[in-house]
């Protein structure tokens, strides 16, 4: 029998990203602009590293990046 091994991506895409901090995909783009979540571009698509987010949380919860 052949085992599943799911891949978990580090780069999720913009509606990824809102689910997984609980917002909407405007607010992606709003703390993008504002500085405050690095995203990467890469072939005309926008990606946010699951590790940006994590150092987004950090610096929100003070205990900075």
């Amino acid at each position: 029998m052949m085992e599943s091994n799911p891949i978990t991506p580090r780069l999720l895409t913009l509606k990824q990203a809102a689910v997984y901090l609980g917002c909407c995909e405007k607010t992606i783009h709003n703390l993008e602009k504002a500085g405050k979540l690095r995203v990467v571009r890469t072939g005309g698509f926008v990606r946010v590293d699951t590790t940006d987010i994590e150092a987004f949380i950090m610096a929100a919860k003070g205990e900075g990046l």
